[in-house]
């Protein structure tokens, strides 16, 4: 059988390896648990909602519940979970506890992943 026949039949493998010029920086394996954390923190349709909604600003919990409809509890159970995979950051004023997101990094992945939903990981 040729070789051109043999690609054509062979399944597809998913994306090339990464290689020097893939890599985006020198130390990046070190970094993959961070990176799973981070993933895991998105892997939640609430989650996203909130991130969305602190895309307009910092916001106290307590406008995030209405905005979302969601209970306190669960809300603050999903912002401590982003809390801790570095997506946003929280502040205390007095009685009042205001989150945002941790960068504009953030807003950008998801956009990233927005795309990729959208173009049906092919």
């Amino acid at each position: 059988m040729s070789t051109a026949a043999t690609k054509r039949t062979r399944p597809h493998a998913g994306p090339p390896p990464l290689d020097k010029d893939t890599v985006p920086e020198p130390g990046w394996p070190v970094r993959l648990p961070r990176l799973a954390a981070m993933g895991k923190g998105l892997a939640d349709p609430n989650r996203l909602r909130l991130v969305l909604a602190l895309a307009q600003g910092r916001k106290p919990v307590g406008r995030l519940v209405e905005e979302l409809g969601l209970s306190q509890p669960l809300v603050s159970h999903h912002l401590k979970e982003l809390r801790l995979a570095g997506l946003l950051k929280v502040e205390r004023e007095g009685p009042f506890v205001f989150y945002e997101i941790a960068g504009p990094q953030v807003l950008e992945a998801l956009r990233v992943l927005a795309s990729l939903a959208r173009a049906g990981a092919r």
